[in-house]
């Protein structure tokens, strides 16, 4: 757990706790709490989903195209990206996948 602490730390520097948030059957969520408010975090599986930073991508696209609509017209609501405390969206570690064929 520790060493997620440092990852969630990429996101806010205040990270006291992380505690799993529900149980996926492909990535890992949890929930990081700070001293003022609370984000989720979740780690990508990247044997699943070899690049993840596409996934960040698309759900700025789709939260960009849903913020241009009506507010009463929208019925989709997706969380806001949280970009790390290098302005970046999504942050990756240096995990080497072994892929199959």
């Amino acid at each position: 757990m520790n060493a997620l602490l440092l990852i969630a730390g990429q996101f806010s520097e205040s990270v006291k706790h992380l505690t799993p948030l529900g149980n996926g059957l492909i990535n890992d969520t949890f929930l990081a709490v700070t001293e003022t408010s609370s984000f989720v975090l979740q780690r990508i599986n990247r044997q699943v989903f070899p690049a993840p930073e596409q996934i960040t991508s698309n759900l700025q696209t789709i939260n960009q195209h849903l913020g241009n609509k009506a507010g009463t017209s929208v019925k989709l609501q997706i969380p806001k990206i949280l970009n790390t405390t290098a302005d970046k969206p999504c942050f990756q570690d240096e995990i080497t996948i072994s892929g199959g064929r």
